[in-house]
């Protein structure tokens, strides 16, 4: 099965996290921006860096999702999610690690995989989180203003 590619709507999943508790896709459709940082087995301090920038993601009304094979007891400020037959994790990634970036309405808008991802520059992705909310969702012209007229 191919990776989603940019542009394409990130197919609905629903999967355990490390509590045991449900979490899916569509609990943040329409509601807030979503950084998937995806990992089979994630390099070291790869999601311990998305746990460091959280506040940041949070300030501009974004969520980090994990998602691993394992998701162990380990304890983040974001949900880390279980997906242990790797098939969300395929179907988003063609490399791994990977950071996907989605819109409120779960458009991929880019992502990182690989080498380019395993030490994730967390300026760029918070620029991209931004980038996706200050789109005219008619048009996808870059305006801030559209939301004060």
């Amino acid at each position: 099965m191919e990776a989603i590619t940019t542009g394409q709507i990130v197919p609905a999943f629903r999967l355990p996290d490390a509590a045991g508790s449900w979490v899916s896709l569509g609990q943040y459709k329409q509601r807030q921006p979503l950084v998937l940082a995806v990992g089979e087995h994630c390099p070291e301090g790869f999601l311990e860096g998305f746990a460091a920038h959280y506040p940041d993601y949070k300030k501009l009304g974004a969520e980090v999702l994990g998602l691993t094979r394992q998701a162990g007891a380990h304890s983040y400020p974001f949900p880390l999610l279980e997906d242990k037959p790797g098939t969300i994790i395929d179907r988003l990634r063609q490399d791994s690690p990977a950071v996907l970036v989605l819109d409120s309405f779960g458009e991929l808008f880019t992502r990182w995989q690989g080498s380019a991802a395993a030490a994730p520059d967390h300026q760029d992705i918070l620029a991209w989180v931004f980038f996706t909310e200050v789109q005219c969702e008619e048009c996808g012209i870059h305006a801030a203003h559209w939301h004060s007229i």
